[in-house]
């Protein structure tokens, strides 16, 4: 019997790229899910674990044993659950660990070889995803939606939660810059700085301080990244971006009462009233730091952070805080949550691994994965500091299918 070695490997050809496309589309779904709910976002990332497992898809993770941040990732995931051991409140403890399957969406979703093609369907998936939530807030705020009412506290959110909603968003509009110039996704440049302009106006029509300062933070930047050769396109950007801040500054009530209570709240803290906003975070970075001097190496263990905060105000450690505020007691910082409960060595392979992924981004940061690899760290990071993003899916969840786009030549 004679083989048509040609046709068999064709056929082998097709096959292994759409076992590949389906695992694209269900990356894809976890960014776009990312603004909606966890329910669905962890029932497509447990079909998509399933079927990478199923489809044989697994024995391509050895190819990336070459990769330093594959063993970062694999370390985090081992060293995590050992701290385990000394945490005191090993229910909580277990339900924080949860957090570490999103690493499995970085590992498992680097061995899909990625093309320009599949980058498209993430990064519309994610526009997809961003565009349909604001349209759900407009509709809110007209009293045209059947299912949700308005909330005049939240501003235009959606279904999205104000904080993940900004942070999810930046890159978006980062990208959409991006898009502007080099007409990756749409085919025209007028359709991205219409997406853009509307994500812009939608943080500034939230209580999401936290996007609205990633926002501020990195647009110039951003802008000096992509125009850097086009100087006058550069500087009429500028002055676009101080307009847009500008007009928001004035018609956005949420931008003018969120940032004055700012203000407020840290001279309500130096005056003896840390029950605020701004000063409980002070509270709980003061014992995040308490916490790392007495356990600098291993931590405390997951799930501890509240016990050890509780014993720290009860005895005078830190500023006293109402019991009514306990049950917001979280590090408020990435960076703290791996050094309390993991201790110095999970968050040097933590701070390692963003590391290692932000230089790979920046080495070829003007295509478009690397540009959009670039923009989601940069946003996530500095949400970082005011959040535990490592710890909530709407923010590392995409972030991590991001970084999975991994060897791209697009």
């Amino acid at each position: 019997m004679e083989l048509n070695y040609g046709k068999n490997f064709q056929d082998m050809v097709v096959t292994k790229l759409s076992r590949e496309d389906i695992l694209v589309v269900l990356l894809g779904l976890q960014m776009f899910w990312a603004f909606y709910t966890i329910a669905f976002s962890s029932i497509s990332g447990g079909i998509f674990f399933a079927y990478f497992i199923f489809s044989g898809k697994w024995k391509d993770l050895d190819a990336l044993r070459s990769k330093s941040w594959f063993w970062l990732a694999l370390a985090i995931m081992y060293w995590a659950p050992t701290t385990l051991l000394w945490s005191i409140d090993k229910v909580s403890g277990s339900n924080e660990l949860r957090s570490l399957w999103f690493y499995g969406l970085l590992l498992c979703g680097a061995t899909i070889r990625w093309t320009d093609r599949r980058l498209r369907i993430i990064l519309m998936m994610f526009v997809v995803g961003a565009m349909t939530n604001l349209i759900v807030a407009i509709m809110e705020y007209i009293d045209i939606w059947p299912l949700t009412a308005y909330d005049p506290r939240q501003g235009l959110v959606g279904y999205s939660y104000r904080v993940f909603l900004g942070v999810d968003t930046v890159p978006l509009i980062l990208f959409m810059l991006y898009d502007i110039k080099n007409k990756f996704l749409f085919s025209r440049s007028l359709y991205p700085a219409i997406i853009g302009t509307l994500l812009v106006f939608q943080i500034a029509l939230t209580q999401g301080r936290t996007g609205q300062a990633i926002l501020a933070i990195l647009l110039i930047p951003f802008l000096y990244l992509v125009f850097e050769k086009y100087r006058k396109v550069l500087v009429l950007s500028v002055v676009g971006v101080f307009i847009i801040g500008a007009v928001s500054v004035v018609f956005s009530p949420f931008i003018q009462v969120r940032w004055l209570h700012v203000v407020k709240d840290i001279y309500e803290f130096y005056n003896g009233h840390p029950d605020t906003d701004v000063g409980l975070r002070f509270v709980f970075w003061d014992a995040a730091f308490h916490m790392a001097e007495s356990h600098i190496l291993f931590g405390v263990g997951p799930g501890s952070f509240w016990d050890y905060t509780v014993r720290f105000i009860k005895a005078g450690v830190v500023p006293h805080i109402s019991p009514v505020t306990w049950g917001q007691i979280e590090p408020h910082n990435s960076f703290l949550a791996y050094l309390t409960s993991y201790g110095l060595i999970g968050l040097s392979l933590f701070v390692g691994l963003i590391v290692v992924l932000w230089r790979r981004a920046w080495e070829s940061r003007l295509r478009p994965a690397s540009y959009f690899q670039l923009a989601m760290i940069s946003s996530f990071v500095i949400g970082s500091f005011s959040d535990v993003m490592i710890f909530r899916f709407a923010c590392v969840a995409p972030f991590m299918v991001a970084m999975a786009i991994n060897d791209v030549k697009c």
